[in-house]
């Protein structure tokens, strides 16, 4: 396994996305969460298992970078990243204002769901698809392969944060939000990516993306005990909170491009 992924990073990835999607797939969850239903806790515990074994036997963290522009302010980095989950996260609730407690079953569920969100979302972005094109790149001689495979693999991050249900089609509000949210989950995947860089490996990666799913949404969870089925809603008060989200989140991506740039 490992042989496979030093020698066909790309095919590798994609072999891994297809076990994801094949998870989310086979098996159902609720199209409308209320709590958390256990289709969609199974859906994101099974996939983060499956790739953590896949990144693990194929030998965990393997590419080699020493990048040469600025040094990555590592803290301040993740203070800004942790700042802004906390931000959408209590916008979310302001803008919701209701208040019901979800039991505690249900919080652990959500907990729970979020790290399995954390660990396959960075294996398969970060560990698989980031490295796949960074190698791919440099064997084409490009000088800032770290660089363009990061853009490459934040932006396919935040295209696949965009879903929406059939009557938001013909909402041009909808199309704002969904630019607004590839446009913050593409920042935030700048970030993860010179973090794994910086510290060679994905678990802090992982930490990280926990820490903001859970400050980023928790606050309406347990101020609704509701999760989202959609980002894309079509409320002019939610693109808001992602677009407040993105300005927090531009000094965090700044610093990892200029990390990665050389």
């Amino acid at each position: 396994m490992k042989e496979l992924r030093s020698r066909a990073p790309l095919q590798f990835a994609l072999l891994a996305a297809l076990v994801v999607v094949a998870c989310f797939t086979l098996i159902p969850s609720a199209a409308n969460l209320s709590y958390v239903d256990n289709g969609s806790l199974r859906q994101s515990a099974i996939s983060a298992v499956l790739l953590a074994a896949l990144y693990l036997f194929s030998g965990e963290w393997q590419l080699e970078a020493t990048p040469g522009g600025k040094p990555l302010p590592l803290a301040r980095t993740l203070g800004v990243v942790l700042l802004a989950a906390l931000v959408i996260g209590l916008a979310a609730v302001y803008v919701q204002g209701s208040v019901i407690s979800p039991p505690r079953h249900a919080i652990l569920m959500f907990v729970v769901l979020m790290l399995g969100t954390a660990v396959f979302e960075e294996i398969l972005f970060r560990a698989f698809f980031f490295e796949a094109f960074a190698k791919v790149l440099r064997e084409r001689g490009s000088e800032k392969a770290l660089l363009y495979a990061a853009l490459a693999s934040s932006v396919m991050f935040g295209l696949l944060h965009v879903t929406s249900d059939l009557g938001s089609l013909f909402r041009l509000a909808a199309y704002v939000q969904a630019a607004a949210k590839v446009l913050e989950a593409a920042l935030f995947g700048m970030a993860m990516c010179a973090i794994c860089v910086k510290t060679k490996s994905v678990w802090p990666a992982v930490l990280a993306h926990f820490a903001f799913n859970l400050l980023s949404e928790g606050p309406i969870f347990l101020a609704t005990g509701a999760l989202k089925f959609t980002y894309i809603t079509g409320s002019p008060a939610d693109i808001v909170v992602l677009l407040v989200g993105s300005a927090i989140l531009l000094p965090a991506a700044k610093w990892a491009w200029d990390y990665l740039a050389h």
